[in-house]
């Protein structure tokens, strides 16, 4: 039996292009909503909306540049005549041994994963006030545990989960805030993100080995679609007493 928990609702999707942030709009589609897709790939992105006929169009933004996220969502809202959530897929990840992790790209995964979550909120909180709408922020069980490699990433998504947490009792019962704490899904964020994997200096078995066993599930890689329809619970009315919290997704995983 198909839902439609999100008919005549309007969304913001970033990272929306591919991964979790095109299963997420596939999902949020699927139930009835419109969705402003937004991704710094313009092609791709622009791409990935055809999918969907008019429930769906691209905006292009680097979230790290405040500039772009308020022009694309200035014109996204424009499009959907409002907005009722958020969801905040855009994201990159870096592996490197972390005394010898340069300084600009400690600063560039702070940028796109942490301030870029922060300027998306700052962007749609006015709107969503106005329709007691909601918002998902993608964080990581790397943020709630140590990662081998990933001083960066797992000190970002710490960042994000509690951010999340802040604008929920911020904002409490006006605008309702949750995380969705991925595991490991199967995406493409390590090619999109050009990250060098295994980090230099460690073997591949070596990544395995000590990565695999803090970090990657021992049974199976999640599915985007497994997360897509978590945040769909998230953003939907049968949530509606869920406040900042941290939903882990990841198969037992950090259990």
């Amino acid at each position: 039996m198909t839902i439609h928990r999100f008919d005549n609702k309007r969304f913001i999707v970033t990272g929306a292009a591919d991964g979790l942030g095109l299963a997420t709009t596939r999902r949020l589609v699927s139930e009835g909503a419109r969705v402003a897709m937004v991704d710094i790939a313009g092609e791709k992105v622009a791409a990935a909306a055809e999918e969907f006929g008019d429930s769906a169009r691209s905006w292009v933004a680097d979230i790290s540049k405040e500039s772009e996220v308020q022009s694309a969502f200035d014109g996204a809202i424009e499009w959907l005549g409002g907005l009722d959530g958020l969801v905040n897929c855009a994201g990159i990840v870096d592996f490197c041994i972390t005394h010898e992790l340069p300084l600009e790209r400690w600063q560039r995964m702070i940028d796109v994963v942490l301030t870029g979550t922060f300027l998306t909120n700052k962007a749609a909180i006015p709107h969503l006030l106005e329709t007691n709408g909601a918002v998902v922020n993608v964080g990581s069980i790397g943020g709630m545990a140590g990662a081998p490699w990933q001083a960066a990433y797992a000190s970002a998504k710490a960042g994000v989960i509690n951010l999340t947490k802040v604008l929920a009792s911020e904002y409490v019962s006006r605008v309702r805030f949750n995380c969705l704490v991925a595991g490991n899904m199967s995406t493409d964020i390590v090619g999109n993100s050009e990250a060098t994997l295994p980090p230099d200096g460690i073997t591949m078995d070596e990544f395995l080995e000590e990565y695999g066993r803090r970090v990657i599930s021992p049974n199976r890689i999640g599915e985007p679609e497994e997360m897509a329809a978590v945040a769909a619970f998230l953003l939907s009315d049968d949530a509606s007493y869920m406040e900042g919290s941290a939903v882990v997704v990841d198969e037992a995983t950090t259990a």
